[in-house]
């Protein structure tokens, strides 16, 4: 479980209280509400001047953005992602049997990143994501212009993960086909006040 306790968004001067239960939530609400944000703060990329995160320790980071050069070939790209959690290109190849995904991955080795389309360099970032091993992954708009075999494929491996006993907070626009979800609208958080007038009010 995360414990988000008094904790203050900068971008959407917010103060925030509640709590992420185990399992795979959906981050619900529209654009521009602070749910990226968020997740920058739950993956430690920002920093709160206010509030208390717990649960977060070991995370890894999906962002809406692809932050890659698009001139790295595919085999690097996966090289470089995997040696972040000590392994190789080999056993990325192994996570995608033990998944049964169907990729041509040796198709596309050689390949530049910019080469792909924009559902297969999606498609690519979320399974090297999901081949890192932590407790969480936070997801932000993973489902976004891949087609509905490629969605499928996703939810199936990330229902897969949480079988084995990993948790997601996810954002999405798409609906999630995944069982036993819990929900939280962003936009509907209660605001609390920061810790700081708490304690001068004392």
């Amino acid at each position: 479980m995360i414990t988000v306790s008094r904790f203050y968004i900068k971008g959407i001067e917010k103060t925030v209280d509640f709590t992420i239960q185990n399992g795979v939530t959906f981050l619900e609400g529209d654009n521009g509400i602070g749910k990226t944000l968020f997740l920058d703060h739950l993956a430690n990329l920002r920093k709160s001047r206010t509030g208390v995160l717990t649960g977060n320790e070991s995370v890894v980071y999906m962002r809406q953005t692809f932050d890659f050069s698009f001139r790295l070939k595919v085999s690097q790209y996966i090289r470089f992602i995997t040696s972040l959690d000590r392994k190789q290109v080999t056993d990325f190849k192994q996570f995608l049997e033990v998944y049964d995904i169907d990729l041509d991955l040796e198709k596309i080795m050689n390949r530049k990143i910019g080469m792909l389309s924009g559902g297969e360099r999606r498609f690519l970032y979320l399974l090297t994501i999901l081949c890192i091993e932590k407790d969480w992954y936070l997801l932000d708009e993973p489902l976004a212009n891949v087609d509905r075999k490629t969605r499928r494929q996703m939810m199936d491996v990330i229902q897969k993960k949480r079988e084995e006993g990993k948790n997601f907070v996810i954002t999405s626009h798409i609906d999630l086909d995944l069982d036993n979800i819990h929900t939280i609208n962003f936009s509907q958080l209660t605001e609390v006040e920061p810790p700081y007038l708490t304690e001068a009010a004392e």
